[in-house]
């Protein structure tokens, strides 16, 4: 393997797992955070639109608040793998249509995509030392 490390490269004293990087690492939390709360205040807006009830708005964002993050009481393998694609199954209560439902699954799916891209992109040029400018 050679000079290749398994830790973390931005110090965080773990190993640099795909799960570390895109859920734990701590160089990407201010990312993490601003996507999570782009996620609740997208999802609000819908809920709000649809005239749902407090206590459904409140249900929903209790699971759009810790889709980046690990977290037990919405994911039911304990753990996040939106970095993979998958985000919380969303089932229609009485309140909410299947149309709402569907474009909140969508919010999310899309949301969770952009942050995975975001991140291994910031990741690849981090750890590439890349000093160009961006693509206008």
């Amino acid at each position: 393997m050679g000079s290749i490390s398994p830790w973390c490269q931005f110090g965080c004293e773990c190993l640099e797992t795909l799960h570390h990087l895109f859920v734990k690492c701590r160089r990407f939390a201010e990312t993490r955070n601003k996507s999570s709360q782009e996620v609740v205040d997208i999802t609000s807006m819908l809920l709000c639109e649809a005239k749902t009830t407090v206590r459904t708005t409140d249900a929903y964002l209790h699971s759009a608040w810790p889709l980046f993050v690990d977290d037990a009481s919405v994911w039911p393998l304990h753990e996040t793998r939106y970095y993979l694609g998958t985000v919380l199954a969303i089932q229609p209560a009485d309140q909410i249509t299947t149309v709402l439902a569907t474009k909140i699954a969508h919010t999310w799916y899309f949301a969770s995509i952009r942050l995975a891209g975001q991140i291994w992109g910031m990741y690849k040029r981090i750890t590439n030392g890349w000093k160009g400018s961006a693509c206008v």
